[in-house]
C-alpha cells in the first residue's frame, strides 16, 4: 500500500510557493491517485477551492464572500503569528479542516511560516518545502494586490505582529504609520523569512528550503531534487507540466527608490545569508544575480497604481479610501483601474 503523504508548501505571498504548488499537483496525480489539495486553508474554504490550483478556474471564486473559511480565519486570528508549540485551536482546524487522515494532502499556506515547527509536532511525518524569493521582487509584487496583513479579509495582523517579533526575535520598539505599507511589508518578510529558515536548521529531516530565483532557473532539476525529498519521482513532467496557470509575473515596479533604500538591508540578509540555506544545487552566480535585481530597482520611480496619485501608495491605502468614500472594492480590482483615477480620491503626497 502506497505511503499517505503529508506535504505543505509554505511561502509569504507573491513568494512563487504556488507555482510550486501547481507542479507538486501534477507529480501527485500520477503517483498518488486521489489526493486532496488544500490552497490557502486559513483564508480559502477547501470545500469551495476543491480542484487543483488553476487560477483561470479559481479567478471568480477569489472575489466571491462565500469563498472564504470562516473557521480558517478564525483559527489564524486566535493563533499566534509565531509558534513552536502546540496550540488547542490551531490543532483542532488543521486536524479537522487540513490535514486528513489515510490521505495523502498537498496544502499551500502563505501564513505558516511562523508556525511550521507547530505543524511538525502536531503533523505525523509531514514534509515541508519553503519557498523564499528575495524582498525587492516579493515587497514590489506584492505593492499593486493586497497587504501581507490580512487587512482586507480580516482585522489587522499589524499591531499583534509587531507584539511577537518584539518578543520573539528580542527587536527594539517599532511605530510605523499605518499607511506605510512599504514598511509593513518589509517587516513581514523579514521576520517570517528568518522564522522558517531557523526552524528549517533545527528540523533539515522535515523542512527543505527552495529559492524562487533557483527553481525558476532550472524548474526540472530543482523540482526533481523536491521530489526525492519528499519521497516522489519528477520522471515524466512535460513542460506544460511545469507552468501551472497563476497570476501573472508582477512588470510593473511599484516601488520608489525610497522604499528601495529601505529594502537594502533585506536585499543584503536575502542574499548573503538566506539563499546559502537552499537544498537546491546552487547552479549560478549568486553576487550577479543579486546585482541584476538590484540594479532593476535601485533607480525605481514607481509607478502610480492610479494614474495622478503619488507612487508611495499601495493597494491598501487605495482599497482604505475608496472604503471611506463609501465605495466598497476588492484590492485586487486596482489591476482592472490602473491608469485611470478613482473619483472621490483626494492626491496624497
Amino acid at each position: 500500500m502506497t505511503s499517505r503523504l503529508k506535504i505543505l508548501v509554505a511561502g509569504v505571498g507573491r513568494s512563487g510557493a504556488t507555482i510550486l504548488y501547481g507542479a507538486l499537483q501534477q507529480l501527485l496525480q500520477r503517483q498518488h491517485a486521489g489526493s486532496r489539495y488544500v490552497f490557502e486553508p486559513f483564508l480559502w474554504n477547501p470545500d469551495v477551492l476543491d480542484a487543483p490550483y488553476d487560477d483561470r478556474l479559481f479567478k471568480d471564486k477569489f472575489e466571491r464572500p462565500s469563498s472564504l473559511h470562516v473557521d480558517g480565519i478564525y483559527a489564524h486570528c486566535k493563533t499566534p503569528l509565531f509558534l513552536r508549540d502546540r496550540h488547542t485551536i490551531h490543532d483542532a482546524f488543521v486536524r479537522n479542516h487540513v490535514f486528513e487522515t489515510g490521505r495523502t494532502t498537498l496544502v499551500k499556506e502563505s501564513r505558516a511560516n511562523g508556525r511550521l515547527e507547530s505543524f511538525i509536532r502536531l503533523v505525523d511525518a509531514i514534509r515541508i518545502v519553503v519557498v523564499v524569493r528575495n524582498p525587492l521582487d516579493t515587497v514590489n509584487a506584492m505593492a499593486g494586490l493586497r497587504s501581507f496583513f490580512g487587512d482586507e479579509y480580516y482585522p489587522s495582523d499589524k499591531q499583534r505582529y509587531l507584539g511577537e517579533i518584539e518578543s520573539a526575535f528580542k527587536v527594539k520598539s517599532i511605530k510605523l504609520d499605518v499607511d506605510d505599507e512599504i514598511s509593513w511589508s518589509r517587516l513581514w518578510w523579514r521576520y517570517m523569512t528568518q522564522a522558517a529558515v531557523e526552524t528549517a536548521e533545527r528540523f533539515p529531516e522535515h523542512i527543505f528550503v527552495l529559492p524562487y530565483e533557483m527553481y525558476m532557473t532550472d524548474r526540472r532539476g530543482s523540482l526533481a531534487e523536491v521530489a526525492a525529498f519528499l519521497g516522489l519521482t519528477s520522471d515524466g513532467l512535460t513542460t506544460a507540466d511545469l507552468h501551472t496557470p497563476i497570476l501573472p509575473a508582477t512588470a510593473d515596479i511599484n516601488l520608489t527608490r525610497a522604499h528601495v533604500a529601505r529594502l537594502e538591508d533585506c536585499h543584503r540578509y536575502y542574499w548573503g545569508k538566506v539563499v546559502h540555506h537552499a537544498d537546491v544545487t546552487l547552479d549560478f552566480d549568486l553576487k550577479a544575480r543579486a546585482r541584476d535585481v538590484w540594479q532593476r530597482y535601485e533607480h525605481a520611480e514607481g509607478v502610480p497604481l492610479l494614474n495622478e496619485y503619488h507612487p508611495n501608495r499601495t493597494a491598501v491605502f487605495y482599497r482604505d479610501a475608496l472604503h471611506r468614500s463609501g465605495r466598497h472594492w476588492w484590492t485586487g480590482q486596482l489591476r482592472r483601474l490602473k491608469r485611470t483615477v478613482a473619483p472621490g480620491l483626494k492626491h496624497s503626497a
